[in-house]
């Protein structure tokens, strides 16, 4: 590609290859990321349900089941009071499928990272009201920028390689569809190089958009 335009500096080019496609790679991701506010919604709302559903079905545990269910916990707070009673205890923390944490210190006791049934139950809260928050503040992408965003930007900073380094003007025209420039036969190979999904319909539609943005800042 660099023969092909006539670029001699190879290491100077590659370089602002790589960055040119570092900056459109991270506006793509947020192109992606930006889902109607309506699939976001229904997510959100997935999310508190759940949480709801899982919350009432512990709440609904008969006594016996609860202590079942607990037992994890239950067993983990005994074996605390038996290290704690004899430090010099070999016993190995038992693998009850329990979420606490623990670690012995140097006098031979243990530390208790225990997390209890209502550190549990209040979490799955935390979790619930961060949903309905994302519900109640999510922004409208609608507002937010254009499709094609980061071609746009790709475009740009090709602009201002070819101008500002090479010392070109960038330019568009077309014939028959096709676009006939320099400049725009190198965006062109540059897509190619970079293996982007873009069709020359686009390219040459984000390039009008830099030139007359550029054609803007220069009135």
């Amino acid at each position: 590609m660099a023969k092909t335009h006539n670029i001699d500096d190879l290491e100077e080019f590659w370089d602002r290859v790589n960055s040119i496609a570092d900056i459109y790679y991270l506006h793509l991701i947020g192109e992606k990321e930006s889902l109607s506010k309506k699939k976001i919604l229904l997510s959100f709302e997935k999310v508190k349900k759940e949480v709801m559903k899982l919350t009432n079905t512990i709440d609904s545990l008969s006594e016996h089941e609860s202590k079942w269910f607990w037992l994890g916990q239950t067993r983990f707070e005994q074996y605390v009071e038996r290290i704690n009673a004899d430090p010099n205890s070999k016993e190995e923390f038992p693998s009850h499928g329990t979420a606490s944490e623990y670690s012995r210190e140097k006098g031979g006791g243990v530390e208790n990272h225990n997390l209890r049934n209502i550190d549990i139950r209040n979490s799955l809260s935390v979790i619930k009201n961060y949903a309905q928050y994302g519900i109640d503040y999510v922004p409208d992408h609608r507002s937010g920028r254009k499709k094609h965003h980061s071609l746009f930007m790709l475009i740009l900073n090709a602009q201002v390689f070819w101008v500002a380094t090479l010392g070109r003007n960038f330019t568009f025209d077309e014939h028959n569809g096709e676009g006939i420039t320099e400049s725009y036969y190198f965006c062109r190979d540059l897509a190619e190089v970079l293996n982007l999904d873009v069709t020359p319909t686009q390219i040459k539609s984000q390039m009008r958009k830099v030139i007359k943005a550029k054609a803007h800042l220069s009135q």
